[in-house]
């Protein structure tokens, strides 16, 4: 028996912490199973927000305002990453790390359960919240350190590319089980949860796991120190050699003064910001508009977003090439130019013209998010100092993160008010979500113009940007 023990724990070992790279086919095999890993966790993301958590929040009898909040938790979550950074930047091999963290993600199915408890209806939001808390949180400290082993498996000059190519594969997976899922449900009735929901918990336990699964097949860039027959450093000779090198190590909140101390970080922590204001203040509070005020049905829900996407999958890879070409930057205003018309669709839409503006909406949106993900995430890793990055996207991912739900928190207020007491127009009735998606297109306005005129300052110097 400890035979077996001594085995398992070894082979584990070889798996966590000494799977490397060998050659470009370790590396390339590696880049796909990110892929399939990033196709499972887009696909249980959707399925574990938006318009399905939407209908567990309204059957334990949430507001609208209230429900929002809660759907922007995941970025009061970011703030716990000031109290990891320091931990995972100081990880030789992040793997086991990431693993461990990605496993927690099967919390997002058992939420699912909690509505069908015959518990008072208090003890069931208390779980909930509790539950799709700590998952968001395991979810929010594993990004940075997930989003530098990508970056030392992608080489830099087809990063665009090779993210869109991910993008495009992992959101035709995304918009399938949705589609699929939005068919289930609608063939229950509206109070009939009993049946849907487990469902839907099932499929999110088995995407967990997939995620994990594909993560644990991928291999970690060799970072480690040498020694003197050229391999990596492990267990106590690397000690030996950290304790050298590293005799003082800088606490969390010298960290976070360095960091402010480079002028990049600064940047890209005030493009997120404002990033997540415009998006948090609008978002989290569609999906009930759309169930509730304009009365969409899941399913119609699902087909439109499915076409949509399929025009999306079809456009990434032309959209992440142009940004390799033409500049992140620049190529990401236009798409925010897009995502900004697709909130005044959302926000012109009233129940007697809900089909063609959501419709409308959707198209824009989606093709806006073919790049924004993977804009947003090129700028980073241009702007952060490589040697810092994870601690910096740490920093950035906690102080946006927090202002993000804030806002939120601000917008959830704001919409609960406006229902109580309606505003009305030329005798026409404003609703709620109206003035949060107008918000919004504000504050993407200057979310383009911070970039055109900060950020993009230097690509629009560069002769090989137009190239």
């Amino acid at each position: 028996m400890f035979w077996s023990y001594y085995r398992a724990t070894g082979k584990l070992r070889r798996v966590l912490y000494m799977a490397l790279p060998e050659d470009e086919k370790d590396l390339s095999d590696s880049r796909r199973s990110y892929v399939v890993s990033e196709a499972a966790n887009q696909s249980l993301a959707q399925l574990s927000a938006g318009t399905f958590l939407v209908a567990a929040l309204t059957s334990l009898g949430l507001s609208d305002g209230t429900i929002g909040t809660i759907l922007s938790v995941t970025m009061l979550t970011t703030l716990f990453d000031l109290f990891t950074m320091n931990y995972v930047q100081r990880l030789r091999k992040r793997k086991g790390f990431v693993c461990v963290m990605v496993l927690q993600k099967v919390w997002f199915a058992f939420v699912y359960f909690i509505p069908l408890f015959d518990w008072p209806a208090k003890t069931r939001i208390f779980w909930f919240v509790l539950l799709y808390s700590f998952a968001q949180l395991t979810v929010q400290i594993s990004t940075p350190a997930i989003n530098d082993w990508i970056a030392d498996l992608v080489p830099k000059k087809t990063r665009g590319a090779f993210l869109a190519r991910k993008d495009a594969i992992a959101v035709f997976a995304t918009v399938t089980s949705m589609l699929v899922m939005g068919i289930v449900v609608d063939r229950f009735p509206d109070d009939n949860h009993r049946q849907s929901f487990p469902i839907m918990g099932a499929v999110i336990l088995a995407l967990a796991l997939l995620n994990t699964a594909a993560f644990l097949r991928m291999k970690e860039a060799r970072t480690l120190p040498k020694d003197a027959q050229g391999k990596e450093m492990h267990g106590a000779l690397l000690r030996r050699y950290d304790a050298r090198q590293h005799s003082r190590k800088a606490s969390t909140l010298q960290e976070i003064r360095s960091a402010f101390g480079h002028e990049g970080f600064r940047k890209a922590l005030i493009l997120n910001c404002i990033w997540n204001a415009a998006f948090y203040v609008a978002q989290p509070f569609n999906a009930s508009y759309q169930l509730k005020e304009l009365k969409l049905s899941y399913s119609l829900i699902m087909i439109i977003t499915f076409g949509c996407s399929l025009i999306r999958v079809a456009l990434t890879p032309a959209i992440g090439k142009r940004g390799d070409r033409r500049g992140m930057g620049r190529t990401l205003c236009h798409v925010f130019l897009l995502y900004i018309l697709g909130n005044v669709f959302l926000m012109l839409a009233v129940p007697g013209n809900a089909l063609p503006m959501f419709m409308a909406s959707s198209l824009c949106t989606s093709i806006s998010w073919a790049f924004i993900g993977i804009g947003m995430f090129c700028i980073q890793l241009e702007l952060l100092d490589p040697r810092k990055r994870t601690l910096q996207m740490s920093i950035i991912t906690a102080l946006s993160g927090t202002f993000a739900f804030l806002v939120s928190a601000l917008a959830g207020r704001l919409i609960d008010y406006l229902q109580s007491y309606p505003v009305r127009i030329a005798n026409v009735q404003l609703y709620a979500q109206q003035v949060t998606n107008f918000l919004g297109i504000l504050a993407t306005a200057a979310v383009i113009l911070y970039l055109w005129f900060i950020v993009c300052r230097v690509e629009k110097q560069t002769p090989e940007a137009d190239a």
